[in-house]
């Protein structure tokens, strides 16, 4: 198991809102408080907070296994390209020998096995 990025619709976080609640709840004596630059909230500057898309959250990962039948290294590239443009997909491993596939993901397995799929190949899950 391993840990990824991934985005989490969260409110946004206002620095107004902090900064008074930092006030009322610092233990640090005011005059700490008072050299902290806050634009005013009539300000041509941007906002000030974090916008949605740029909040991460830690999302689990999981390690599919897949019996791929792939014959040469065109097959395995092709199989390996559908897989890299998936969002979530950490980590792809193919050996070819063995004709199976790797895959290190946030996504359900079912979504990677039609993926795979998708590109014609005879696929069965392993683990």
């Amino acid at each position: 198991m391993c840990k990824s990025l991934g985005i989490q619709k969260t409110p946004p976080i206002n620095i107004h809102q902090l900064s008074s609640s930092v006030s009322k709840s610092s233990s640090l004596p005011s005059p700490h408080l008072s050299q902290v630059l806050i634009p005013p909230k009539s300000s041509s500057l941007p906002s000030p907070h974090l916008s949605p898309k740029y909040q991460f959250s830690f999302l689990s990962c999981n390690t599919y296994k897949f019996k791929v039948a792939m014959n040469c290294n065109g097959c395995s590239g092709s199989v390996k390209r559908v897989l890299d443009r998936l969002d979530g997909v950490q980590d792809v491993d193919i050996d070819l020998p063995s004709q199976t596939v790797s895959v290190t993901t946030s996504l359900p397995q079912d979504t990677i096995f039609q993926t795979i799929r998708k590109t014609g190949k005879q696929t069965e899950i392993i683990s």
